[in-house]
């Protein structure tokens, strides 16, 4: 149930009663089973149905929007084989969601959304070397899309690609010293304006050196991002909404930890090493509700951090 109370110019809103807005009900129930045909290779297969009922509290009982149901279906089915000490897997799915609260309030009138995704990949490790690969690719029916214009918002549903892979790697190249780098892309079509899909992250490339004796730890991070010129002004999501390019950065960062005992942990570190003045592409920020639609807000500079976990 969402409930709203506001302020009408400058009247106030503490002594007014909350208003109903909108009211969900939710059901679902899923199965999943495995199948070990050998050694080295399995099957995986799942199934999910989930009912969304939803409705407006403020329309008339004759609106024909007032009231809808989403009859959502989901299912996977995945194969994983090992040969010569190399994981193969690769799986297709369908994963369908209803609009939430922030999208149905910005459109009545939205079909569930539909995720057709394959996916697949290798992992490979020994005492020495963890390597892995994945890939997927998705085709998206009726994906939820919020645009906004000044202060209006509006959202309504198309037809949306996303492409994308990971290529990850660490390297123990000696007693307590590991070295690892990864490196990710995602790539966003909006078909039905054919234009870049908004909120998609550019290139990332990470790259870290830690050393760890099981009672002493340290590592340092190197974050290089690119720069993001594929963009969609004013559409985006209720986070966020692009507001043009963005610039490539590098960060460093450090950390170091010390394991007290068995229950507690002391870590500390600095991130942004440098002081370095960056912005995210995909960012809060980036949503107009503070009045900074065309300003792209930056990250924190330097920050130190310490944190003490105890557990039992």
């Amino acid at each position: 149930k969402h409930l709203a109370r506001m302020e009408m110019k400058g009247e106030g809103y503490t002594h007014k009663p909350y208003q109903p807005q909108q009211n969900f009900t939710q059901w679902g129930g899923f199965v999943e089973g495995a199948w070990t045909a050998s050694d080295s290779r399995k099957f995986i297969s799942g199934y999910r149905y989930d009912e969304v009922k939803a409705e407006y509290d403020t329309l008339m009982a004759n609106n024909p929007n007032k009231h809808h149901t989403y009859g959502l279906h989901s299912g996977f089915f995945r194969w994983e084989e090992e040969i010569n000490g190399i994981k193969y897997y690769a799986g297709v799915g369908i994963a369908e969601r209803a609009p939430d609260y922030w999208e149905r309030r910005a459109s009545q009138v939205l079909d569930k959304e539909q995720n057709r995704q394959i996916d697949t990949g290798l992992i490979w490790k020994n005492d020495a070397f963890d390597f892995s690969v994945s890939l997927f690719g998705s085709d998206v029916h009726d994906f939820i899309m919020l645009e906004r214009v000044g202060k209006n918002v509006s959202a309504r549903n198309i037809k949306a690609t996303r492409l994308g892979g990971e290529l990850e790697g660490k390297w123990r190249f000696a007693r307590h010293w590991e070295i690892g780098s990864s490196l990710a892309y995602t790539y966003g079509k909006n078909r039905t304006d054919d234009r870049p899909l908004a909120q998609t992250p550019p290139l990332e490339w990470k790259n870290s050196l830690t050393w760890d004796n099981e009672t002493l730890s340290a590592g340092v991070l190197w974050r290089v991002v690119s720069a993001q010129k594929r963009y969609a002004t004013g559409q985006g999501n209720i986070i966020g909404q692009d507001i043009g390019a963005s610039a490539g950065f590098g960060t460093l960062s450090f950390n170091t930890g010390w394991k007290i005992n068995k229950y507690a942990t002391l870590q500390g570190g600095i991130d942004n090493l440098f002081n370095k003045s960056y912005a995210e592409f995909v960012s809060k920020g980036a949503d107009p509700s503070a009045g900074l639609q065309t300003v792209r807000v930056n990250e924190p500079g330097r920050q130190y951090w310490l944190r003490l976990q105890v557990q039992f």
